[in-house]
């Protein structure tokens, strides 16, 4: 779509004209087009686990130690360092701390904001 000058009025140039922006009309991406696994419990772990430790073992954020325990509370996974004693979950550190709603809704969250056109 071109803009005509008669469209936009008599006061504007052409070089004011602003450019259509042809990202906007691209086809979307619906729910079922989500990869499935976004879906999976295990999937999304391991996912969260890779972007923020690599393909690395557990080191401690405080102290740098790679000797750790780990343990479940609430259906959370901890894992605790055992030279300083500190604990930390897959949330912790990340816009996704204390907040109560599952890794999946915000890993969707983050999908489709990432897929949006503008």
């Amino acid at each position: 779509m071109r803009a005509d000058r008669s469209m936009v009025g008599p006061s504007l140039h052409r070089d004011q004209i602003m450019a259509m922006n042809r990202v906007q009309f691209q086809a979307g991406l619906s729910l079922p087009g989500v990869p499935q696994a976004l879906w999976q419990r295990a999937a999304v772990r391991a996912g969260v686990w890779r972007s923020r430790a690599g393909h690395r073992a557990f080191v401690c954020p405080r102290c740098a130690a790679t000797a750790h325990s780990r343990f479940q509370r609430q259906g959370t996974t901890y894992w605790q360092c055992t030279a300083c004693y500190r604990q930390t979950s897959l949330r912790s550190g990340t816009v996704m701390d204390n907040s109560k709603l599952p890794l999946r809704t915000w890993l969707l969250g983050m999908y489709l904001l990432g897929q949006s056109k503008t």
